[in-house]
C-alpha cells in the first residue's frame, strides 16, 4: 500500500510518501511510480529523502518524464535501515516521475520532502496540448 501526503510540516511539505509490503504486488521485480512538478523553471531543486527496506534490491529514480531522462538513480541490495539524505537536481522544469524498483520486497518507505512551494505532487501526467 501507499500514501500521499500533502500537508505542510514546519521545515518542509512532504511531496511523495510511499509505504509498500510484500502484498503490494505479485509481480517480480515491481515498479511503483509518482508524478511531481513545478510551477516555473528551477536551477537547483535540493530534495530531502528518507529510504528503508527490507528485501532482496530496489532502485530509486527521478526521471524527466517528457524526455525519460534519469536526472538521479541509486541502487540498494539487501535490507536497508532508515536513511536520510539530499538529492540535488539541476535545471528542473515541468513534469518528473519518481520510480521504485524492487525485488523481493517485504517493506519499503520513501518519503521525499522539499522546503521549495514551487514543487507540487500529481496525480495524472500532464497531456501534451492538441491542435
Amino acid at each position: 500500500m501507499f500514501a500521499l501526503s500533502g500537508c505542510t510540516e514546519t521545515t518542509s511539505s512532504t511531496l511523495i510518501e510511499m509505504e509498500l509490503t510484500e502484498h503490494y504486488d505479485t509481480s517480480d521485480p515491481f515498479i511503483h511510480e509518482k508524478l511531481f512538478y513545478v510551477d516555473e523553471d528551477i536551477n537547483v531543486l535540493e530534495l530531502n529523502v528518507s529510504f528503508q527496506m527490507e528485501g532482496e534490491s530496489g532502485v530509486l529514480e527521478i526521471i524527466q518524464n517528457e524526455t525519460k531522462q534519469v536526472a538521479w538513480s541509486d541502487t540498494w541490495d539487501g535490507d536497508v535501515d532508515e536513511t536520510t539524505f539530499t538529492v540535488s537536481l539541476d535545471a528542473i522544469e515541468k513534469e518528473y516521475v519518481i520510480r521504485f524498483t524492487g525485488t523481493k520486497i517485504k517493506y519499503a518507505k520513501i518519503v521525499i520532502t522539499s522546503e521549495n512551494n514551487l514543487v507540487k505532487e500529481r496525480e495524472k501526467p500532464l497531456k501534451p496540448d492538441r491542435d
